[in-house]
């Protein structure tokens, strides 16, 4: 430890002012950023979260609908007050049962589903490997989402929608063991929870992070 502390005292003297102060950044403490909700307005409201998920993306992974919808869920209730959102088990029951669900008013499915909101996320992408690598493992999602009222007239009832592609790519450099495959899935799946759900509360994100986006 203290050969650690005269590295960083040494510093100032081995590479110049530029260096001494790149090492009082990386010590100095992080604060956090206050990052306000997109749309706050979820609370005491029952919400469905409908996933639209093209035939390939259906046929390649049967339970995404499922998996992903219940950490969305599990997510808008944790960080939610109040808030009821219906089964992603019975919210997939719907979408098999009337096929043409997509088409229709949106005031219908909401209704049907006996909700406040209807959370429609379209994924652009889905997948656990890397294109053109038959055992290169690594999740990848990109989805775009909106927010429709159950009580507005069609055309007027948008409420919110993500400004650009909900993108989450885990991890960073692709794995080359099949083993890997569930926990990227579950991984993969948790971060786009995560980034999609922070959309409808306001909460804190480290100031890198926040310069990121």
């Amino acid at each position: 430890m203290k050969r650690t502390w005269m590295l960083w005292l040494l510093l100032p003297i081995l590479c110049g002012c530029d260096a001494a102060g790149y090492s009082l950044w990386l010590l100095a403490p992080r604060e956090n950023r206050n990052v306000d909700a997109e749309f706050g307005n979820l609370g005491k409201h029952s919400v469905a979260v409908v996933f639209y998920v093209d035939e390939k993306t259906q046929l390649d992974y049967p339970n995404v609908r499922l998996t992903l919808g219940a950490k969305v869920t599990e997510e808008l209730r944790k960080n939610i007050k109040k808030i009821k959102v219906v089964d992603p088990l019975r919210v997939a029951r719907y979408q098999d049962e009337n096929l043409h669900w997509d088409t229709q008013d949106k005031k219908t499915t909401a209704k049907d589903l006996k909700v406040d909101f209807l959370l429609i996320v379209s994924l652009v992408e889905y997948s656990t490997r890397v294109p053109g690598q038959v055992n290169a493992y690594q999740g990848r999602i990109s989805a775009e989402a909106k927010l429709y009222d159950s009580v507005l007239d069609e055309g007027d009832n948008l409420l919110w929608e993500s400004k650009d592609d909900l993108d989450v790519v885990f991890p960073k450099l692709p794995q080359y063991s099949e083993r890997t495959e569930p926990t990227i899935r579950q991984e993969t799946e948790q971060m786009f929870a995560d980034m999609l759900v922070k959309k409808f509360y306001n909460h804190e994100l480290p100031s890198t992070d926040v310069e990121d986006q």
